[in-house]
């Protein structure tokens, strides 16, 4: 991730400019499948989407840190839990989104 004052970036967002924080209309978490690298850690991943009518960044949050993952500055396990919830907050100050966790949405029932 990369957090400027005009907006966030994915380092997997191939744009590669921020999304601006103007332009997010949707803030939302949900728990999703491992990635090939989080083998032997739990079942589901939480992962975090920011969404603007065009383009939505994506990120997984890592229970955690492996050696192949560079925070910069570096951080440790507990620095980078405090960073990722301070993200989150900020997040939610610049764009004045909640945060939905999509899997306490309830479905809709079926017509019968």
């Amino acid at each position: 991730m990369e957090v400027h004052e005009d907006g966030i970036a994915a380092a997997l967002d191939k744009i590669g400019e921020p999304l601006p924080w103007q332009d997010i209309c949707f803030f939302a978490t949900y728990k999703g499948p491992p990635t090939p690298f989080a083998i032997g850690t739990n079942k589901y991943a939480r992962y975090y989407e920011l969404a603007s009518h065009q383009r939505i960044i994506r990120w997984r949050h890592h229970p955690r840190l492996s050696p192949w993952m560079a925070t910069r500055p570096v951080l440790d396990q507990a620095a980078y839990n405090r960073w990722q919830q301070q993200l989150l907050g900020y997040i939610k100050e610049r764009t004045s989104l909640p945060l939905v966790d999509l899997d306490s949405v309830p479905m809709p029932s079926e017509e019968k």
